[in-house]
């Protein structure tokens, strides 16, 4: 937060400016100084891509791809009826479109039955078999596929319905045994055995709605961002957005957003204490960011920062050393007054007030119009008074002025840096800024307001495990 430092310290050396524009671009302090405009809306789009191989891998492990009749290889007998077969099946294939997922495999099966002529129940003759896939002949190969249909639901829940969609023979299996056909049989077994396929998924889909990690963001409250020692981030969304989600080469991709205000506050008495989760909305956007941030600052949260600056610091002028003991700020009559009381070589205060005016469409930030008044019990710095008064001016003047632009270009890699966060374990989110802005600025009663504009991208890599879904934030 180096940038920050500077930019918060710079902007105290030179005071603050309104919103108001005029034609030369250049902003003063309103005469209503009470009064700000309503704080843009900011979108967010975010796009995802995270691998699901080892989900995948889960669902796999946890569905045998074989599976047989009971007592194989040896024959069930019902009466005078007996079978047996044996379905193996290949790996999964997933694959997902707007959010409808498809999950297709080929199965292998054989099959054999038998049947006796029966008196009263009892057999009375010989054991008439027929079989498919024996005795040396190819097992019989069967086309499948698995379907799910996945709704996000505006209360933040997932929904899914998986069922069986397609069987589809490859190799022909008729089997008639005096009368029986045994191969609707195995084929209804082997329905039923994949259809318990589909309740696995299912159940995967609500095990991830009862994340822990998933409870707590439906049940959070408020968004805030503790930023080191300089204040807090709250984001207050409007509006959730979720576009439909694909699955290519074992990735999970969508987008996710959001859009709403933006605020950052020095302290937690000034930030709203909670709000209600907004529902969730479908959307398709093009990704990146387009935000608004309002900075409101109390002048004694400046003040420290000033003093944790440059406060009992010695400085040298003329080979005479003073220290900065206090430093006051406040604003006044659409200026702005800094007091600044230094003892050392000589003891004494120096106060400069000045007109804060911020050229928007330059990003330069400046104190004009500068007047300075010392006062101390000292006699000889009394009689240098005036002198020292307009050499403070003229150095003050040289010095306070913020190039914006020129500072954001010199940090925007560090800006950057800090857009690299572990959000959920090996899930990462990176960033680039394009610009950043200040389009508005206030001095306030007891408050710095101001407002800046950022356009950059964001987006979130990573592998989801199966880890995740009882991983607790």
């Amino acid at each position: 937060m180096k940038w920050f430092n500077i930019f918060l310290v710079g902007l105290l050396a030179i005071s603050c400016g309104s919103s108001k524009k005029t034609q030369s671009t250049v902003s003063t302090i309103p005469e209503k100084p009470e009064h700000y405009e309503t704080v843009p809306i900011s979108t967010f789009s975010v796009p995802i891509a995270l691998n699901i191989k080892p989900l995948l891998a889960v669902v796999e492990k946890e569905n045998d791809p074989n599976f047989t009749s009971d007592k194989w290889p040896n024959f069930d007998e019902d009466d005078c009826f007996r079978y047996k077969y044996r379905f193996t099946r290949s790996p999964f294939k997933v694959s997902a479109q707007n959010n409808h997922i498809k999950v297709e495999f080929q199965g292998r099966y054989q099959i054999a039955g038998s049947k006796a002529l029966c008196v009263l129940g009892k057999k009375v003759g010989p054991w008439v078999t027929g079989s498919c896939g024996f005795d040396g002949e190819a097992l019989r190969r069967v086309n499948l596929e698995i379907a799910s249909d996945i709704r996000i639901l505006p209360s933040h829940h997932v929904y899914s319905k998986t069922y069986l969609s397609k069987i589809n023979p490859i190799d022909k299996c008729e089997i008639t045994v005096m009368q029986t056909d045994i191969t609707s049989v195995i084929m209804d077994s082997i329905k039923s055995s994949i259809n318990g396929y589909a309740q696995t998924i299912d159940q995967l889909v609500s095990d991830i709605n009862q994340s822990p990690y998933f409870e707590k963001w439906r049940k959070k409250k408020i968004h805030a961002l503790g930023i080191d020692n300089y204040g807090f981030l709250v984001i207050q969304p409007q509006h959730y957005n979720l576009s439909p989600f694909q699955i290519r080469n074992d990735s999970l991709l969508l987008s996710v957003g959001f859009t709403g205000r933006n605020y950052f506050f020095s302290d937690t008495l000034h930030y709203p204490s909670s709000y209600q989760l907004p529902m969730l909305t479908n959307y398709d956007e093009p990704a990146g960011i387009d935000a608004y941030l309002d900075i409101q600052y109390a002048y004694d949260s400046l003040v420290k920062i000033l003093k944790d600056s440059i406060g009992n610091k010695p400085y040298t002028l003329d080979g005479k050393t003073f220290v900065v003991n206090d430093i006051q700020l406040k604003s006044n009559n659409n200026n702005i007054d800094i007091r600044i009381d230094f003892s050392g070589y000589k003891n004494g205060s120096i106060q400069i007030t000045g007109k804060p005016e911020l050229d928007t469409a330059q990003q330069v930030l400046k104190l004009s119009k500068m007047k300075a008044n010392l006062s101390s019990k000292d006699i000889l710095l009394k009689i240098a008074g005036r002198w020292i008064e307009k050499t403070i001016v003229k150095e003050v003047s040289g010095m306070a002025m913020i190039d914006i632009k020129k500072l954001m270009a010199e940090e925007k890699e560090s800006i950057e840096k800090t857009m690299y966060q572990e959000l959920m374990p090996g899930i990462f989110s990176t960033g680039s800024i394009e610009s950043i802005k200040v389009v508005g600025l206030i001095c306030r009663e007891k408050d710095l307001r101001l407002q800046v504009k950022l356009k950059g991208d964001i987006k979130i890599k990573g592998t989801l495990t199966p880890a995740l879904l009882s991983w607790k934030p």
